[in-house]
C-alpha cells in the first residue's frame, strides 16, 4: 500500500500541497493590502474607512430596495396567500 500511496502522492500531490497552492494567491492579496494600509495615519485609515462604507451602501442600495418592495407586497392583504408565499 505504502508503494501505491508514494506513487499516488508524487503524480497528484499531496492535500497540504494543495491547499498551501490555492490560499497562497490571496495571502498574497492580503499582504499587498497590509503594506498600503500600514503606512497609513488615523486620519487617513478613517476616510478609507468612510469611503469603503460608502462604497458598500451604494453596492447594496438596490438590493435593499428590492428587499423593502417585496416585503410591502407580502404585506398587501389584498393579495391571496399563494401569491404571499411565491414573494
Amino acid at each position: 500500500m505504502g508503494i501505491i500511496d508514494s506513487f499516488l502522492g508524487r503524480f497528484f500531490g499531496n492535500k497540504s500541497a494543495r491547499d498551501i497552492k490555492e490560499v497562497t494567491p490571496l495571502f498574497n492579496k492580503v499582504r499587498e493590502a497590509c503594506d498600503r494600509v500600514v503606512p497609513l495615519s488615523n486620519d487617513e485609515l478613517r476616510s478609507l474607512s468612510s469611503e469603503l462604507k460608502q462604497k458598500v451602501k451604494d453596492a447594496i442600495i438596490e438590493d435593499e430596495n428590492e428587499v423593502a418592495s417585496l416585503r410591502e407586497r407580502a404585506e398587501n392583504d389584498q393579495i391571496d396567500l399563494a401569491e404571499k408565499e411565491d414573494i
